[in-house]
């Protein structure tokens, strides 16, 4: 019989959801899937899960309260959800455990990092710092993981018309901390700024990211592609055929376009481990839309607060300064549309090449498959009491 494998995906933005249906799609006919999340990344799941996977929506632990719950599983592999770990754990199940990890920089920052028992292994997506947090990760394997991304070399997708492409990428804004009716005007102060570069150079733009999006009133602007929460290969596919991708700083898109050789600009942090990722890809040379004078006032106000007030923070900061948070955004688009706009882009694309080249390239999902079919799980062991 077949390995049972329950896939536990953060209910934040869609990075985890898209690692969790890559993961999925990587076990096919090894094991059986279930991926388990809530709100907008089930949905996102339920879109775009390969056939024969199952999936259920709720609240980790009240979803699985006991051990009797759990026994329908031989493995968990979760996916940024480290209350779900603590859980499996209190169960007796560290060694049918699996974390990956995407934001260990960030988490080192905000929370204590590592778990009361080694559990089957941990594997930490790599970017600055990542590495010198491993000593802290308390598993029987931990490994340093290149990122997870669909995108292959080559990827392209025929832009609309014909046209020149611009990407605008807002995935991973909405959470329990921020929904949508906070972030619609932020949003539309970037499709705004956006469309209107996008027309002064005679390009087209495809937006990407949100199923929300389908409600902006950019909808039928002419040039611009509404696509909304399309499958993660498809993202690959816009991105490649663009010449710039324009996101927020989370922990998927970016990599797409490092691995497909797309310049990147940053849009404004709209969540705390984005704050992270703005603050160091700027510092390495990335381009990011914040005016400079402005960008120290962001930082000083967001982290002001603990992690969990920080989300709020940067939106907030978002709807009261929108021409300070793209201030920066017209001049880099000129520099690399322009006609003589080469060596700029020459000049972008060598920073995000030398990022890109310093990551491991020590593949998640190889780790996973290695693990799962040498026998790795380990046994059931009785919760400690009181645990």
């Amino acid at each position: 019989m077949s390995l049972r494998v329950l896939i536990v995906a953060a209910p934040f933005g869609f990075g985890p959801a898209a690692k969790a249906l890559l993961i999925a799609d990587a076990l096919a006919g090894v094991a059986e899937v279930t991926i388990f999340s809530n709100r907008d990344a089930l949905r996102f799941v339920n879109r775009f899960k390969p056939p024969g996977v199952v999936s259920r929506e709720g609240v980790f632990h009240a979803a699985f309260p006991d051990q009797p719950a759990l026994s329908a599983f031989d493995c968990f592999i979760s996916i940024n959800n480290e209350p779900a770990v603590h859980h499996l754990i209190a169960h007796g199940l560290q060694a049918r455990t699996i974390f990956v990890d995407s934001i260990l920089p960030w988490r080192s920052m905000n929370s204590p990092v590592g778990f009361r028992e080694p559990i089957l292994a941990y594997l930490v997506q790599d970017f600055p710092g990542a590495a010198a947090g491993l000593h802290r990760c308390h598993a029987l394997t931990v490994e340093l993981t290149a990122p997870m991304v669909w995108a292959q070399p080559g990827t392209a997708r025929p832009p609309p018309k014909g046209m020149g492409s611009i990407t605008l990428h807002v995935g991973g804004v909405t959470s329990p901390l921020v929904g949508w009716d906070m972030l619609k005007q932020p949003i539309a102060n970037i499709l705004e700024c956006t469309a209107g570069q996008t027309s002064r150079f005679l390009r087209s733009l495809s937006v990407i990211g949100s199923r929300h999006l389908a409600s902006m009133d950019l909808v039928s602007t002419d040039g611009v592609e509404m696509l909304g929460d399309i499958s993660p290969p498809e993202t690959a596919a816009v991105i490649g055929a663009s010449e710039v991708l324009v996101t927020t700083p989370g922990i998927g898109a970016i990599y797409e376009a490092l691995v497909l050789g797309v310049p990147v600009i940053l849009l404004p942090p709209m969540n705390s481990t984005q704050l992270l990722q703005y603050v160091v890809l700027t510092q390495r040379g990335f381009l990011g839309s914040i005016g400079g004078p402005s960008r120290a006032d962001m930082l000083r106000v967001a982290r002001s607060v603990p992690w969990d007030q920080q989300t709020g923070r940067c939106v907030e900061w978002l709807r009261r300064n929108p021409a300070d948070a793209l201030a920066a955004l017209p001049g880099h688009l000129a520099q690399l549309l322009s006609t003589d706009g080469g060596s700029a882009r020459a000049g972008v694309l060598a920073v995000q090449q030398a990022f890109k080249s310093e990551l491991s390239r020590n593949s998640a999902v190889d780790v996973i498959r290695r693990l799962l079919s040498k026998g790795s799980i380990g046994p059931i062991t009785p919760p400690k009491v009181g645990g």
